[in-house]
């Protein structure tokens, strides 16, 4: 089974995944001077909607199991696996 399937482009959808990282990364960057492990955290989930995103704008998306963070950041050679 790949670990991706395909999805129509929905430029609202990747401009909220986008904005979302967006949120998520200037939020790490505040926490990084309280809690470093709560930043890189943060800055980890920033890393996964942004990447989500960049599937998304290629018209694919990981598919729901276990591990799917995984499809995410293999990226492009996710569904060759």
């Amino acid at each position: 089974m790949t670990k991706t399937k395909p999805q129509k482009i929905d430029p609202k959808q990747v401009r909220q995944f986008l904005a979302d990282a967006n949120k998520k990364a200037v939020a790490a960057r505040k926490n990084l001077a309280i809690d470093e492990e709560t930043a890189y955290q943060t800055a980890y989930q920033a890393m996964l909607k942004a990447s989500l995103a960049l599937m998304l704008s290629h018209g694919q998306r990981p598919r729901v199991q276990l591990g799917h963070h995984i499809a995410i950041i293999d990226g492009p050679n996710a569904s060759r696996s």
